[in-house]
């Protein structure tokens, strides 16, 4: 496991939004969202794509572009021992006490269940920024491990799909490959940003 670097990570840009720390208030910038590609939607299933690049399961081929992944990030002034810890912990940024209790839980599986426990006092725009704020921690693990860093470069422009079946058809490809593919999305944005500006949109 690699040490993550001792400096924030900036986010691409646009809107600040507030998120507490145990000192203070911080405000910081989130990245802007591409829209999601209509010809992308038109595509009847992500699976089968040629060349294609799957990942889910630990011990697997890429599992190192899971959220579960263990390998620590620094956002926000502190250390996430995974980018899962961080991305549920901005679900509640009035309660730092909660957001601790997250980020110093060991079990992945936990802050999971924890985080669904507390859904009723989810912030009310969560929807909205959930996507940039999965774009923070993704950005932030691939800068600060350069091994990770290498391995989504040396996948050029394949398209990159979470395999998680019916458990997610949001952040991954769903079982039968029409999921949205949003954490894929992300790689392949984080990847090569300005291809994705360019086209004004997601893969």
């Amino acid at each position: 496991m690699q040490k993550a670097m001792l400096s924030l990570v900036w986010c691409f840009s646009v809107p600040a939004v507030v998120v507490a720390s145990s000192s203070n208030v911080i405000t910081k910038k989130l990245p802007e969202v591409p829209s999601v590609a209509t010809e992308v939607d038109a595509i009847k299933s992500w699976f089968g794509i040629q060349d294609g690049v799957y990942f889910y399961k630990k011990g697997e081929l890429f599992e190192e572009f899971s959220n579960f992944h263990e390998v620590p990030i620094e956002l926000d002034e502190k250390i996430w021992p995974r980018p899962e810890h961080y991305f549920q912990a901005q679900k509640f940024p009035d309660d730092v006490a909660l957001q601790e209790k997250i980020r110093t839980e060991t079990s992945a599986r936990k802050i999971f269940a924890i985080a669904r426990q507390k859904k009723p006092a989810r912030r009310t725009d969560w929807n909205d920024i959930k996507t940039a704020v999965m774009i923070c921690a993704v950005q932030a693990k691939v800068e600060q491990h350069a091994n990770i860093k290498e391995l989504l470069l040396g996948t050029k422009k394949r398209v990159i799909m979470e395999n998680a079946g019916k458990k997610d058809a949001w952040w991954g490809a769903g079982f039968d490959g029409t999921g949205k593919n949003m954490l894929g999305r992300v790689l392949m944005y984080v990847r090569y940003p300005k291809d994705v500006i360019q086209r004004g949109a997601f893969f």
